[in-house]
């Protein structure tokens, strides 16, 4: 068995952002934006619950960490409180969140205690 100790376990919820800043390619979607002809152009879109809670099934084996968030901002999902609230309370991995946390309200408060750690990009 994988020692969990090194598997970091990444989900993204959603790609969608609900920003646009400079260095990140959320600016210029659909733009070209290299000499190369690079256009960032990838579908946007929610991850599906079922989905969600079979990406948490595999972390429980496998997983020394998990990461909710780092392209999108994760509170966009429309099912975002309920999705989080469902990870067990005594889950074998650590659980950690990326948020601009232009979303947080009171409501979410209660979800974001969930995990045991909170990265909040104030760029």
């Amino acid at each position: 068995m994988a020692q969990r100790n090194y598997m970091n376990f990444c989900v993204e919820m959603t790609n969608q952002c609900n920003f646009k800043c400079v260095y990140c390619p959320h600016a210029y979607y659909g733009e070209e934006v290299t000499p190369s002809g690079n256009v960032f152009t990838r579908p946007k879109g929610f991850m599906a619950e079922d989905l969600f809670h079979k990406s948490f099934a595999e972390a429980e084996k496998w997983a020394g960490n998990v990461a909710i968030g780092f392209f999108g901002e994760q509170q966009m999902h429309p099912h975002f409180d309920e999705l989080i609230r469902s990870i067990p309370k005594n889950r074998s991995f650590h659980f950690s969140f990326n948020s601009n946390w232009s979303l947080t309200t009171i409501h979410t408060l209660d979800t974001l205690r969930c995990f045991d750690h909170i990265r909040i990009s104030i760029d």
